[in-house]
């Protein structure tokens, strides 16, 4: 029993110094500045027991924020050249508008010469002529300008006599800015309607004739290389000499297109050149529209 006390008693001393020293390693380390030697210690143990929360590393996020800045930018320049390519689409689109609308309307007139007998052009110094005639006369072609007598169907007087219209397109210089500021070219037309052929043949369109008018529109002009060319179906001769064989006439329109907002300098630069050695204006920058239209078959 005594020896059973004695052992009892040594282990709870035992106990008592080991619950004391685990209780001495928790210590703040303010305790050293009381003069507690293992206050540190303790507080270095005391740290290994937090729990230290979840985050990222300074070299992650610099990594992070490097490949989001990479795919941004790579967003940014494919929307940019998206929008290029969009705007390009669009200025293409409008000039091809703009050459199709002119041709579309020349064609349709085309259609509508008349060609049943020769008459005499009382407008243009009495030029004889069948259908239509190129102007000014210019041999070899090119020419800048052609005129047509045309025939609707159903058009007819107070009388029931037919009527006719007189239809002229040219190329002709246009100045801009309205002191002489920038000469360059566009196509114009002028319309006279309510016309009539006299038993003389002669294309009688009364004393006041039409005012021309420019038809492209206000952001393209006609470039100075653009033709409107062909063949008559008379023989060229004026007055035509009698007995001579009709040919199978044809107009050739060959236009360019190009901005009205050209500085002055960039508007004498031509379209297109063959020469190399030659400036001209960037790639894309004009349109060019050619078609044949046949007297013979229309």
């Amino acid at each position: 029993m005594i020896e059973k006390a004695i052992f009892n008693f040594q282990f709870s001393i035992f106990r008592s110094k080991r619950l004391n020293t685990d209780l001495s390693r928790v210590k703040s380390p303010f305790d050293s500045a009381q003069g507690d030697p293992e206050g540190i210690e303790g507080s270095r143990d005391h740290q290994s027991l937090m729990t230290v929360a979840p985050g990222f590393t300074f070299i992650e996020m610099l990594v992070a924020v490097t490949i989001f800045s990479g795919l941004l930018i790579l967003a940014l320049a494919t929307f940019s050249r998206s929008i290029a390519s969009s705007n390009k689409v669009s200025v293409l689109r409008q000039k091809s508008e703009t050459a199709r609308s002119v041709i579309d309307q020349i064609t349709t007139d085309f259609n509508f010469v008349y060609k049943d007998k020769q008459v005499t052009d009382k407008t243009n110094g009495n030029f004889q002529f069948t259908g239509y005639y190129f102007w000014p006369l210019t041999h070899p072609i090119p020419v800048s300008g052609i005129v047509m007598v045309l025939k609707y169907p159903g058009e007819v007087d107070s009388n029931g006599q037919s009527k006719y219209t007189r239809k002229e397109y040219d190329i002709a210089i246009r100045t801009l800015g309205g002191h002489g500021q920038t000469t360059t070219y566009d196509l114009q037309m002028r319309e006279d309607r309510d016309c009539n052929i006299n038993s003389g043949n002669e294309l009688d369109c009364g004393a006041t004739a039409g005012d021309f008018r420019f038809i492209t529109s206000d952001q393209y002009l006609i470039d100075k290389d653009s033709s409107i060319a062909g063949l008559t179906i008379d023989d060229g001769n004026n007055p035509p000499v009698a007995g001579d064989p009709k040919q199978t006439g044809y107009v050739s329109l060959n236009l360019i297109f190009r901005p009205a907002g050209l500085t002055a300098d960039d508007q004498n630069l031509p379209c297109f050149s063959s020469d190399s050695s030659v400036t001209t204006l960037p790639v894309a920058t004009c349109y060019k529209i050619s078609t044949t239209l046949n007297a013979g078959v229309i």
